[in-house]
């Protein structure tokens, strides 16, 4: 995983108030070095009317919830890599920022983090919410993401939609999205120590994907305003060779709504072990097994 400089020899700074450098945050990345480096956002709130596109070897490090990145506009993503297509974009980092998806005026588009064609991304440290899309996406051609310590809630579909090999989700909240928790549709992912609730369909969802490790994980209160429906971590359409390790699937609310703490609709040689389950609605677990070519 590619590991950025310091922000104390940030390249270029960005102030809304004109104490840095520039005072939009694509007129910073636009003048970094062909080699890259750092842009550091200094605290404020930066409507943005256009996607902010991030070059190889660069990271994009704020203040924290000081900095504030508002979509408007109708815009696809707040942020996405420069190069969509082909060989793509290598080395970029988001970190220790918030993004306002800014929901209730917005109609379409939408998306947080969006990137595509990408080998070593890293986000750390973000809050992202109330996106008109997902929270965090990257697609299929992308690879070695880490994601880690974010908190990323009450957005209109995923909190994150994950398609990329050797990824790893850490310590990260996700809480209230509007679809799915974490979505996983590709092999070769870890899952862990993530907290995860009152999403309104299944928290963790793994679908059709093979050899991820999904291990020490809070999932709770899931299918939220949906009783019965939906689950904690649900494994489907052949999800296999998994490995689902130490987590916790419960329903600690009122009325209960997570339907199992853990369903395998279809998969084969996944391993599950050491997962403490109470008060999910319909069941603890629901695992398919074959005995005599029968299914149990």
């Amino acid at each position: 995983i590619y590991t950025p400089p310091d922000i104390r020899i940030a390249t270029k700074v960005v102030a809304s108030n004109g104490t840095g450098d520039y005072t939009t945050i694509q007129a910073a990345i636009n003048a970094l070095p062909s080699a890259g480096g750092v842009v550091h956002i200094k605290n404020g709130t930066y409507i943005i009317t256009a996607i902010i596109t991030i070059p190889s070897n660069v990271s994009i490090i704020g203040n924290g919830i000081n900095t504030i990145i508002k979509m408007s506009n109708n815009i696809a993503y707040a942020f996405s890599n420069a190069t969509r297509t082909g060989s793509g974009n290598t080395n970029i980092m988001i970190e220790n920022l918030m993004i306002d998806g800014n929901q209730s005026n917005m109609v379409s588009g939408g998306n947080g983090i969006d990137m595509a064609h990408v080998d070593n991304a890293q986000i750390v440290g973000c809050k992202i919410y109330d996106c008109y899309g997902n929270g965090i996406v990257f697609d299929t051609n992308s690879k070695n993401i880490f994601i880690s310590n974010n908190y990323v809630y009450l957005n209109r579909l995923d909190g994150m939609n994950i398609s990329p090999p050797n990824t790893i989700i850490s310590n990260n909240v996700v809480r209230g999205n509007s679809r799915y928790g974490i979505y996983v549709a590709i092999d070769s992912v870890v899952v862990s120590n993530n907290v995860v609730y009152e999403n309104k369909q299944h928290g963790i969802y793994l679908d059709g994907c093979d050899y991820i490790c999904v291990i020490s994980n809070v999932v709770k209160d899931n299918s939220y305003g949906n009783v019965g429906t939906y689950c904690g971590i649900f494994l489907g359409n052949s999800t296999d060779y998994s490995t689902i390790n130490g987590n916790i699937c419960c329903d600690t609310q009122g009325t209960h709504t997570q339907k199992y703490g853990i369903y395998e609709g279809v998969g084969d040689y996944n391993l599950f072990f050491d997962n403490v389950f109470y008060t999910n609605v319909t069941g603890d677990i629901r695992v398919e097994f074959y005995i005599d070519g029968a299914t149990t």
